[in-house]
C-alpha cells in the first residue's frame, strides 16, 4: 500500500512476501517504485474484502504513508529475533525521520491505519472460547516466548515457553495457576521472539513480539475479561523493566545476519514460476492437469534502486556493522 497526497493505492505480488524487508531496504522512494511496479488492485476494490488477500494467504505486507511519514510492515521472512533486529537496525537508518512500526496484528494494523477497521476482511465468526490452559517447559534453546509474572505479593517469577503469544494466551488467566513458582528462571542463550508480562496486582498483560501475533486483537481474549492489554510493539526492554530484570536477556551478535542480508539485498527477485511448473508436472499417464493461479505467473518486481541508493544502502550496512554488531540484553 502506498499513501500519498491524501489518496492510497493497493498493490499485490504473488512472490513478494518473502522479501518485504529487502524491498524496503533502500528507503521510501525505492520502496514506492517497487510497490507501484507490481500489480495494482482496481481502486473500486480497495474497500471491498474481495480485493484483498486474507490473513492466511497474505504472508507479508507493507504500508508506506508519505503523508504521515509512517511505515508499517510485517512478514514471515524474519525467521528469528536476530534477523528481525538486523533488518530493523538497517531500516531505522534508510528511513530517517519516519515512524517505523512492526505490524504485529498483520493486515489488521494496516487496515486500521487506512481507516477500514481491524475487522475489515476478517470473517465474522462466533467468538472463540477459552481452551485448556497449558504450559510445558521448553527444551534447550527452544524458548519462543518469555513469560514473566508479578504475583499478588509483588514477587516476580519467570519461565520460558515454546508457544507463540496467542497460543500461550489461549487458555485464559487459568494459565497463571499452572506456572510453578518453584521453577528456576530460564537461562536464555538466544533471544526469544516474543515476551508476555502478567501483573496480577494491576491485572495487565504486556506483550512484545517480533513475529505476527494474529488473533491477539480484539482484546480481551476469552478468559482474560477484566485484564488490560498493553502492546509494546517489538520493544523487549519494556518487559525487562516491568519484571525488574528477572531474566537477563542475551546480547545477540547481528554480524552474521547483517552480512547475509547484505549479500542478497542487491539480487533481483527470483523467477519462481519455472520451479513451480516443474514441481506440478503430473506423472506420465496420470491424466492429471496442473492448474496454476494466474497471479503466480507474474514475477515480482523489485525496487530497482538507483546507483546512489545502492551506495547509500551499502554505507548504512557498514555503519550498522561498525556501530551495532550486537543487540538485545
Amino acid at each position: 500500500m502506498v499513501v500519498e497526497g491524501g489518496d492510497w493505492s493497493l498493490h499485490r505480488s504473488h512472490w513478494g512476501a518473502g522479501r518485504v524487508a529487502t524491498d524496503l531496504a533502500h528507503g521510501p522512494a525505492a520502496a514506492g517504485r517497487c510497490f507501484r511496479a507490481n500489480s495494482r488492485v482496481d481502486d473500486a476494490l480497495r474497500t471491498d474484502p474481495d480485493g484483498w488477500l486474507d490473513d492466511v494467504w497474505c504472508e507479508g505486507a507493507a504500508l508506506v504513508d508519505h503523508d504521515r511519514r509512517t511505515l508499517l510492515w510485517y512478514c514471515d521472512e524474519t525467521s528469528g529475533w536476530a534477523r528481525y533486529a538486523a533488518q530493523a537496525a538497517v531500516l531505522a537508518r534508510t528511513w530517517p525521520g519516519w515512524e517505523i512500526r512492526w505490524a504485529s496484528d498483520g493486515l489488521g494494523d494496516l487496515h486500521d491505519h487506512l481507516g477500514l477497521g481491524r475487522g475489515f476482511g476478517r470473517a465474522a465468526a462466533k467468538p472463540p472460547e477459552a481452551g485448556e490452559p497449558h504450559w510445558w517447559p521448553p527444551g534447550e534453546d527452544e524458548t519462543c516466548t518469555l513469560l514473566t509474572v508479578r504475583r499478588p505479593d509483588g514477587r516476580v517469577r519467570a519461565w520460558g515457553s515454546w508457544a507463540e503469544v496467542v497460543e500461550q494466551l489461549g487458555g485464559g488467566e487459568a494459565l497463571l495457576g499452572l506456572l510453578p513458582d518453584d521453577a528456576p528462571a530460564p537461562e536464555l542463550t538466544a533471544m526469544p521472539d516474543s515476551g508476555i508480562h502478567f501483573d496480577q496486582l494491576t491485572r495487565t498483560v504486556g506483550v512484545w513480539t517480533t513475529v505476527p501475533a494474529l488473533g491477539l486483537l480484539p482484546w480481551p481474549l476469552p478468559g482474560w475479561e477484566g485484564w488490560e492489554l498493553c502492546l509494546w510493539g517489538d520493544d523487549h526492554t519494556r518487559q525487562t523493566a516491568a519484571s525488574d530484570g528477572a531474566v537477563p536477556l542475551p546480547r545477540t551478535d547481528l554480524t552474521v545476519e547483517l552480512r547475509r542480508w547484505l549479500e542478497r539485498v542487491g539480487e533481483p527477485p527470483a523467477d519462481s514460476l519455472p520451479r513451480l511448473l516443474q514441481a506440478l508436472t503430473p506423472p506420465p499417464g496420470s491424466g492429471l492437469t496442473a492448474v496454476v493461479n494466474p497471479s503466480a505467473a507474474v514475477p515480482h518486481a523489485g525496487p530497482e534502486p538507483t546507483a546512489a541508493e545502492r551506495l547509500a544502502l551499502r554505507a548504512v550496512f557498514e555503519t550498522v556493522l561498525a556501530e551495532r554488531p550486537g543487540a538485545g540484553g
